[in-house]
């Protein structure tokens, strides 16, 4: 099985996110989630769920009008997102 290898993301996640959501001790890399969207083939209008949202990185395709419903049960993760 090959490796993915994706770029730093600090830069991009800076600019879209705010400071508190780097406080997450396991952020999803913004490859991953460009990778996860394109294999499943999903489009504008679609659906993502994303049960462990986290530091709300699956947020972002919302901005490529892909829908999202994000679930996280910790607050003070949610309220940064």
């Amino acid at each position: 099985m090959d490796t993915i290898r994706f770029k730093n993301d600090t830069r991009l996640r800076r600019k879209l996110m705010v400071e508190e959501s780097f406080a997450h001790p396991a952020k999803m890399a913004m490859g991953l989630l460009q990778e996860i969207a394109s294999r499943y083939d999903i489009k504008p209008g679609g659906w993502v769920l994303d049960p462990m949202a986290g530091s709300g990185t699956t947020a972002i395709l919302a901005l490529q009008g892909i829908n999202c419903c994000l679930v996280e049960l910790e607050q003070h993760f949610v309220a940064p997102m």
